[in-house]
């Protein structure tokens, strides 16, 4: 598992918070502190995998295809890296079979890491994308600034997303 997927939930995270606006791409990754190129490439595998619309022109943006309850962390996941992606790949491994430890070391390590990897896949497909902003916001209140805490400066609510209306 790589930092991609890591970009990709808090992408997905910044669409449910949008409320069903189109957000650009340019403003999640100002606040991922990225490259609009990067959102945009998520924003395209999360498409094809059906978790994401675009709209095209001024208005234009990236919106959850459905709502953030029924998306799992999961589905992001799978959109990235496939159904089957393996997360701990043992596939550069070229153990010597000649050796006592070479010759079984793949074959045990891939008895633990499929175990490892079941519990992640269950675990991932438990939390939604709702959940996790759900968590995210809930620690925002121990932010020092007003806007991370989920207030604008005149004290009512903000979320730090700036969507299209």
């Amino acid at each position: 598992m790589n930092s991609r997927f890591a970009f990709s939930a808090y992408v997905m995270g910044y669409l449910a918070v949008s409320a069903g606006k189109p957000t650009t791409s340019d403003a999640v990754a100002q606040s991922l502190s990225t490259n609009p190129v990067v959102v945009r490439r998520i924003l395209g595998i999360m498409r094809q995998a059906g978790l994401v619309e675009t709209r095209l022109g001024t208005a234009g943006g990236a919106m959850l295809a459905r709502p953030a309850e029924e998306i799992s962390l999961l589905d992001i996941y799978c959109a990235l890296e496939g159904e089957d992606a393996d997360f701990f790949s043992l596939q550069s491994l070229h153990p010597n079979p000649g050796c006592r430890v070479g010759s079984i070391v793949q074959e045990t390590l891939e008895v633990f890491f499929g175990e490892a990897e079941n519990a992640m896949k269950q675990r991932l497909s438990e939390v939604s994308v709702a959940q996790m902003v759900a968590a995210v916001m809930g620690k925002a209140g121990d932010c020092p600034d007003q806007a991370a805490a989920g207030q604008s400066a005149d004290g009512q609510p903000a979320t730090g997303v700036e969507t299209r209306e």
